[in-house]
C-alpha cells in the first residue's frame, strides 16, 4: 500500500500554529507561526500555511475540518516546508501546494524525498498525483541509494506499477543525456565458480582486463526501470564504462536484484540498492579496451558476478590493421584475456588483415582450427597449418611465441 502526504478528500486536518486569522468572506485561513498539519498519521510543519476552504470556517480556533461546514479547496504552504508519512518516509520543499479535491500536491524548490533506509531523492519540482499514483521530478533531478545513483532532468515513477522513465530533455526541446552508476557490494552475494575448462578458439593477450571491483557507470539518452521485473532498460548512444572497459551499443539492458527505483510502498523501500546480476547490449555493439583494442558484434552479455563479457553474431576484432572475424568472443575481463572462435555454421567467414590492408579470408561450414598464442614469449609463425587462423608477423598482436592447435 503506497503512503499518502497530507490532503486527502473527506478526512479531517488537524491544525495548529501560533496564530490563526480568518477571513470568512474570501473564504481564506491564514495559520502562522509554528505551523503543524496532522491528517491520517501524515504530518506536515511549516511556518506559514493558507488555506481555502467553501462553506464555514469551523468555530473551533486552530482546527480546520474537511466536513460539509469547512471544505478544504487548496492548502498553500511557505518554506521551509517539511512532510513525514507514517512509515518514517520525509519530503522537504521550499513551498507545498495541496488540492485535495484534484488529489495533487505540488513541492517546489529544492525537493528532497528520502525514503528509509537509505534512499533519497532530488529535484527542482515535485508533482504528486494520488488518483494516477505517481511522481514526476523535474529539474536537477538525482535519485541515489548508497553508493548508486540516477541523475537526469525529468523522472517519472508510477507508484502503483513500480515503472520509472528517466529522460534529460532540454529547455529548446533537445534530448539531454541521463546517468546511471552502480557500485558492486564488496562481499555481496554467493561467489559463483568461472568454467575451468578452456574454450576453443584463438587466444590474445590481456588488453581487456578491468577492475571487478569499479563502479558500472552508464550515459544513455533515455532509461526505462520495471523494478518488479528487476530490470533497467537503457536506450539512445549507450555508453557504459567498468574501469579501462568500454561498451557502446543502441540498447542496454541491466538485470539486477535489490531496488532500483523510487519505493511505491513500505515494503519495495526496505530492499537494498540494486545489485547488477547480468547486463545485455543489443544492436550495433562495440567494446574497446585502454591500448585500443576494439571489438564489435550484434549483441554482448555481460555477468558481473564472475567479470566476464561473450560477444556474439558477427564478431569483428581489430587493433590498428590487424582484424580477426568470429562468430563469439569471450572475454575474462579480470584477466583480460579474450577467446575469439567461430562456431560450426554454414558460411562462416573467417580473415585475417596484414599490416598492409592485404585480406586473406575464407568460408568453411565446419569448426574453424584455432589458435593459441602465448604473448611475450615467441614471434607468430608466418606459415600457419592449412585453415589455421593466426596473427600475422609484425601485427600490433605480435608475439614472440604462438602455437597453431586443431580442434
Amino acid at each position: 500500500e503506497t503512503e499518502q502526504l497530507i490532503g486527502k478528500p473527506g478526512v479531517p486536518v488537524d491544525i495548529s500554529s501560533n496564530r490563526l486569522d480568518i477571513n470568512d468572506a474570501t473564504k481564506v485561513s491564514l495559520f502562522t507561526g509554528s505551523v503543524t498539519a496532522i491528517q491520517d498519521g501524515a504530518s506536515m510543519t511549516t511556518p506559514e500555511l493558507e488555506v481555502s476552504y467553501d462553506g464555514n470556517a469551523t468555530a473551533q480556533a486552530g482546527t480546520a475540518t474537511a466536513t460539509s461546514s469547512g471544505k478544504i479547496k487548496r492548502m498553500v504552504a511557505k518554506n521551509p516546508v517539511m512532510l513525514k508519512q507514517a512509515n518514517g518516509d520525509t519530503v522537504t520543499s521550499q513551498s507545498a501546494d495541496f488540492d485535495p479535491i484534484a488529489q495533487r500536491a505540488i513541492l517546489e524548490g529544492g525537493v528532497v524525498m528520502a525514503q528509509l533506509p537509505d534512499k533519497r531523492a532530488t529535484a527542482d519540482k515535485a508533482e504528486i498525483d494520488q488518483t494516477a499514483n505517481t511522481i514526476l521530478l523535474t529539474g536537477d533531478v538525482t535519485v541515489t541509494q548508497g553508493q548508486n545513483s540516477l541523475k537526469g532532468r525529468r523522472l517519472l515513477f508510477n507508484r502503483g506499477s513500480n515503472k520509472m522513465q528517466l529522460t534529460s530533455p532540454g529547455a529548446s526541446g533537445a534530448g539531454g543525456r541521463i546517468n546511471a552508476r552502480f557500485q558492486k557490494v564488496q562481499g555481496s552475494g554467493a561467489p559463483v565458480q568461472k568454467a575451468q575448462t578452456q574454450p576453443e578458439g584463438i587466444a590474445f593477450g590481456a588488453s581487456f582486463k578491468t577492475d571487478p571491483a569499479s563502479p558500472v557507470v552508464i550515459d544513455a539518452n533515455r532509461l526505462d526501470v520495471d523494478d518488479t521485473a528487476k530490470q533497467a532498460v537503457f536506450t539512445g548512444d549507450v555508453h557504459a564504462v567498468q574501469g579501462d572497459f568500454v561498451i557502446h551499443s543502441s540498447e542496454l539492458t541491466a538485470s539486477y536484484s535489490g531496488s532500483a527505483a523510487l519505493s511505491g510502498s513500505s515494503e519495495t523501500a526496505k530492499q537494498s540498492a540494486a545489485q547488477l546480476t547480468r547486463i545485455k547490449a543489443r544492436t550495433n555493439v562495440e567494446i574497446t579496451s585502454k591500448d585500443g583494442q576494439k571489438a564489435t558484434g550484434d549483441w554482448a552479455d555481460f555477468d558481473p558476478r564472475v567479470n566476464t563479457a561473450t560477444l556474439g553474431g558477427n564478431i569483428l576484432l581489430t587493433q590498428g590493421k590487424n582484424v580477426v572475424r568470429g562468430t563469439k568472443l569471450v572475454i575474462d575481463m579480470t584477466t583480460g584475456e579474450s577467446i575469439i572462435k567461430t562456431e560450426s555454421m554454414a558460411g562462416t567467414t573467417a580473415a585475417t588483415v596484414a599490416p598492409d590492408g592485404t585480406a586473406t579470408a575464407a568460408t568453411s561450414s565446419a569448426a574453424r582450427p584455432s589458435a593459441v598464442f602465448y604473448p611475450g614469449e615467441m614471434k607468430a609463425r608466418t606459415t600457419p597449418r592449412p585453415g589455421a587462423a593466426a596473427a600475422s608477423a609484425g601485427s600490433a598482436w605480435q608475439t614472440p611465441s604462438a602455437t597453431i592447435t586443431r580442434p
